[in-house]
């Protein structure tokens, strides 16, 4: 048990302080610079699409109002399966040509949509962006730059959480992606850096690897893939899409985001394993962090909602009548405290 615990240690320390540092040293002895030039090829925007009737009519009308010559941009709308009338809401905005929307009937999974919406795509350059985000006027043609660098096959542009302060963890989450980003900058200046951002994240059309059914972070799979083909992935910061702090929170996101990271770290492994032992240490501790603090949320919850869970956890974790509830309530502080921040 105590390898086990040091090593978890190890590898939380060195994704959120080794990690960092290495990129920097080797910042001093490499940097690879990407050719970039205002060019308008012509892009198809996909926006999966699973009953999101709340947000849909938004996305449409933040994509149609993009800072993107109208004739060199197409919106596709994918609904996998929808059944709570995203599909007619979309199909308001429905031209045929500029605007579509590719309703499929059943609900299969983001991938497969993600795979049939490319096949559909006019655009050279597609753009995946969730239906949640909202792109900044100029972000398309800040990333479309990158792809004048023939070597460029992915960009991922930046994420920003808007009002973090009014909804929970948000501020937390603001934070997280602060480091994030710059993590993935520094990947990007010394040569390319591994995974994206579903709320934009662009790739060539011929250089898109059509992920297999059951791929679960198909943000980070995809510019792998890319990756592995001898193609550059470049993170762009001029390229921004908002989000929301209310869409992050949840412990089934948490789950999602854990078994993702376990599954992208094994693809890692197989397609670019030169980059596996440097980078995927980071992507391990962000897992194990959130298996705990998705633990504890769950005892927390018990803790407020039970009014039994409580008299047991103190009898359980302390069996000094005395001392057992200020020492159970300070634990549970402690863990709760655990949970903000992770």
């Amino acid at each position: 048990m105590k390898i086990v615990f040091w090593s978890s240690v190890f590898v939380i320390v060195y994704a959120y302080a080794g990690y960092p540092l290495v990129l920097l040293f080797l910042r001093v002895f490499i940097h690879r610079r990407v050719r970039k030039s205002p060019i308008e090829p012509y892009v198809t925007l996909v926006v999966p699409a699973y009953n999101e009737s709340r947000v849909i009519e938004a996305k449409i009308r933040n994509a149609a109002s993009l800072d993107y010559p109208p004739n060199k941009l197409e919106v596709l709308i994918a609904s996998d399966g929808s059944s709570d009338g995203t599909v007619e809401l979309a199909s308001k905005f429905s031209d045929g040509s500029r605007i579509r929307v590719l309703a499929f009937p059943q609900n299969r999974g983001k991938i497969l949509v993600l795979n049939d919406a490319v096949r559909e795509a006019k655009g050279e350059i597609i753009v995946f962006s969730d239906a949640s985000a909202i792109l900044q006027a100029d972000s398309i043609r800040q990333l479309v730059a990158n792809f004048a660098d023939p070597k460029v096959g992915a960009v991922s542009g930046i994420y920003r959480v808007q009002h973090a302060s009014g909804a929970r963890l948000g501020s937390q989450e603001e934070m997280y992606w602060k480091y994030e980003t710059f993590l993935r900058m520094q990947e990007s200046l010394l040569a390319s850096t591994l995974g994206g951002h579903g709320q934009i994240l662009g790739v060539r059309k011929d250089l898109y690897p059509f992920p297999a059914p059951g791929t679960i972070n198909d943000d980070f799979v995809i510019p792998v893939r890319v990756l592995a083909g001898g193609s550059r992935v470049i993170y762009e910061p001029l390229a921004v899409a908002f989000e929301e702090a209310s869409e992050m929170v949840g412990f089934q996101r948490r789950v999602r985001i854990m078994a993702g990271n376990m599954q992208s770290s094994l693809a890692t492994a197989t397609t670019t394993p030169a980059f596996f032992l440097v980078s995927q240490g980071r992507a391990l501790g962000h897992t194990i962090l959130l298996g705990v603090s998705g633990s504890i949320e769950l005892l927390s919850l018990a803790w407020k909602v039970l009014p039994t869970s409580r008299s047991v956890a103190i009898d359980v974790l302390w069996p000094c009548t005395r001392w057992k509830p200020m020492a159970a309530e300070t634990a549970w502080s402690a863990l709760t405290l655990l949970l903000l921040l992770c």
